[in-house]
């Protein structure tokens, strides 16, 4: 199974979009609360600890379906509280949100159009009106 590992081969912190693209997939296969999304890194002390993203802090709420391909290599996931979109295709793919939800937001609190444009080997988890962040989170610190 493929399975975006962000952070695994350079000390530089991903990107914002490599985020987005982990967090998407990782809720395409998420089986219950039990599961880690996170990074390795290093204390001070040369520990391994586990990294916090904001993304870990806003509830998706109860999956409503396992992953379902909605088009051609275009993946998604419906949760009470949030779709999951995956694009693993070599091309761009425009997503038509749905109207119930709407209006939909990044984990980030910014809202996200329909059709939301994705691009190859992406993913984005939008969040419904109800769970939607209201104001930005803290981004990633570089």
């Amino acid at each position: 199974m493929f399975f975006p590992n962000i952070g695994m081969t350079t000390p530089a912190e991903p990107t914002q979009g490599e985020v987005d693209y982990a967090w998407a997939f990782f809720n395409l296969m998420r089986k219950g609360d039990l599961q880690v999304f996170s990074r390795a890194t290093k204390d001070g002390a040369g520990n391994w600890v586990p990294r916090r993203y904001p993304e870990m802090d806003i509830p998706l709420g109860t999956p409503t379906e396992v992953a379902a391909e909605q088009s051609p290599n275009l993946w998604r996931r419906h949760f009470t509280g949030a779709i999951a979109y995956v694009n693993l295709g070599d091309g761009p793919v425009n997503v038509t949100l749905p109207a119930a939800g709407a209006p939909y937001r990044n984990s980030r609190g910014q809202t996200v159009a329909s059709p939301l444009t994705l691009a190859s080997f992406s993913g984005l988890t939008v969040y419904k009106a109800a769970m939607a962040p209201t104001a930005p989170s803290a981004p990633i610190v570089r």
